[in-house]
């Protein structure tokens, strides 16, 4: 029996849902029935998922900045002496203000760039799903884990949780490729992780490229090291 026969047709298409019930059914019921309900409902589009990573991420950005501030690591900095502004204050004050807006529009283009590479390599590979559809089950597990890895990071002894839920979220991307584009694991987790290939790809080439303009002169310093130290002292 096929997934989409497991519920009446008419129940996923004529009703939609909101987004506080899409975000804890994302994160708490993990299937390919749950998602594949998500894209089959009313609502979904490229500008409601980016605005809910916008949403999502403005409200992690203020948890995190609000963590810093209140674990003092901002007043040892020692920027605001620098920058002529209030003690205590002037500092995390610049950083909200300028801060949270940019992380916000910055997860937006995330998405799009982790959405646009995913869909293009599950395309590809077969996948029959749409960029829109794709984006809309991304963000509606991406907005809310944001800000449950944001919160637990406020704590000491949770923030070591964020570590598994990280490797949850890997596993919830693979899980909205498979059921967006309609195929088997494998493909799913190739189309997921080829954004991270094309990091890995990227960080070696500028590895590669760094140690061949710097080889010569670090050559030249290990070797006036080596010299120093075979020279004997007068």
């Amino acid at each position: 029996m096929s997934i989409e026969s497991a519920q009446p047709p008419d129940a996923m298409v004529t009703s939609s849902q909101s987004w506080n019930e899409v975000w804890l059914k994302a994160l708490t019921k993990p299937s390919e029935a749950t998602y594949q309900d998500f894209i089959a409902r009313p609502g979904v589009s490229l500008g409601r998922a980016c605005t809910w990573i916008f949403l999502g991420t403005f409200i992690a950005s203020i948890f995190s900045f609000l963590g810093v501030y209140l674990s003092g690591s901002l007043s040892n900095l020692g920027a605001e002496q620098n920058l002529n502004i209030a003690p205590g204050v002037g500092l995390p004050l610049l950083l909200f203000v300028c801060g949270v807006p940019f992380s916000a529009v910055f997860g937006i283009i995330g998405l799009l760039i982790t959405a646009g590479i995913s869909h293009l390599v599950a395309r590809a590979l077969g996948g029959t799903g749409t960029f829109p559809e794709l984006s809309y089950a991304l963000a509606a597990y991406l907005a809310p884990l944001g800000i449950v890895t944001s919160l637990l990071g406020m704590v000491p002894y949770l923030s070591c949780l964020n570590a598994p839920l990280g490797i949850y979220g890997l596993f919830l991307n693979v899980l909205a490729v498979k059921s967006v584009h309609r195929f088997g694991w494998g493909k799913a987790a190739a189309s997921s992780l080829a954004f991270l290939a094309l990091i890995l790809v990227f960080v070696a080439c500028i590895m590669i490229l760094s140690l061949a303009l710097l080889g010569p002169a670090i050559g030249n310093v290990f070797s006036n090291v080596m010299q120093g130290l075979i020279t004997p002292m007068p």
